[in-house]
């Protein structure tokens, strides 16, 4: 595929006494108009609500939200309808996609943050 960034930085942060891991990523240099699409494939039940896409699996329920410069868009669809041929067959795995379309400066911030979701 074609590069989207010039420049592209990510950092993780794991917090273990919330039980939350925020991943960052910095890109620059993305050309203006451009859609830009972050990406998490999971076994999960995936759920897009208004705060952001909430993760069921075995009783265990997750919240997956997105800080982000621009402000994007969730989606939700089975990961098979992204498979080429030749690749083998994701029964029950999920893409979870945020996208947005890049500013005129080519600067895009992204913190997705994924915390237990308390009933």
């Amino acid at each position: 595929s074609a590069r989207v960034a010039t420049r592209h930085h990510r950092t993780f942060t794991l917090v273990r006494t919330t039980r939350t891991l925020t991943v960052e990523d910095a890109l620059d240099g993305v050309k203006a108009g451009e859609k830009v699409t972050w990406r998490l494939f999971t076994d999960a039940k995936a759920t897009v609500m208004a705060e952001g896409v909430r993760l069921e699996k075995e009783g265990r329920r997750r919240l997956l939200t997105m800080a982000s410069v621009p402000a994007g868009t969730w989606r939700v669809r089975p990961a098979d309808e992204l498979r080429n041929a030749w690749d083998w067959e994701l029964d029950g795995i999920f893409a979870v996609d945020f996208t947005l379309v890049s500013p005129a400066d080519g600067s895009v911030r992204l913190a997705a943050t994924l915390s237990p979701l308390v009933p």
